[in-house]
């Protein structure tokens, strides 16, 4: 299997399986072997999900919050970390639309021209969303400057990642792209194809080097 520390983690848990044929970098999964149309590349068993019923009291307000609190509360003891260590240190906040500079945010609102909805496009940020959600007050300025930058990363990432309301550790380092390069599919549990979690399949042949993609949206 791959070497990367969050492959490693989830075959921690039964059920898991990732290809020796995937190679997962800074940008993105890539292929290292030719692979087979239908071919399954992973399994991401549901042990692993971040789910809404981990969280009380379910929001995206409230994902952000314990997202944030696995992360500078509890680090190593929480026992999504690797995944946890990824989303805050590993993953550019440039992929995140409202990390993009103004010039690129505007080129996107003139080429679909009227406003995406339902928000502002990349202008949602956790201070706007979530003015009422009762937050750490330290008595040190530095430690509340840092949880609040935590806070605004969490909520990009939590947008940015979840899949209907899920976080699915390692199939979300595949970018989305759609047309001919999209090559990825991925079953849910309820799908009759997936017995085992969520299951990414290869929607076509795919040649060494060539990167994964999803389509997060049929419409982009």
């Amino acid at each position: 299997a791959p070497s990367h520390p969050m492959v490693q983690w989830l075959l921690s848990f039964g059920g898991g399986f990732v290809s020796d044929k995937l190679d997962f970098r800074s940008d993105g999964v890539y292929t290292m072997m030719d692979i087979d149309e239908s071919e399954k590349l992973l399994t991401i068993p549901q042990a692993v999900l971040i789910q809404q019923e981990h969280i009380k009291d379910w929001s995206a307000c409230s994902a952000t919050l314990w997202l944030v609190d696995q992360y500078i509360m509890l680090e190593e003891d929480s026992e999504y970390w690797p995944f946890i260590q990824y989303l805050f240190e590993t993953l550019p906040e440039h992929h995140l639309p409202s990390g993009w500079s103004d010039e690129a945010k505007k080129l996107v609102k003139d080429i679909v021209v009227e406003e995406l909805e339902p928000r502002r496009f990349g202008e949602s940020t956790f201070d706007n969303e979530c003015p009422d959600v009762s937050r750490y007050n330290y008595r040190d300025d530095n430690l509340n400057m840092l949880y609040n930058k935590l806070l605004k990363k969490g909520w990009k990432i939590f947008w940015s990642r979840s899949w209907n309301g899920n976080l699915i550790p390692l199939f979300d380092m595949v970018n989305h792209r759609n047309g001919d390069w999209h090559n990825l599919d991925l079953l849910d549990p309820s799908d009759k194809y997936s017995s085992n979690g969520f299951e990414a399949v290869a929607l076509r042949n795919i040649s060494a080097g060539e990167q994964l993609y999803s389509s997060y949206s049929d419409c982009a």
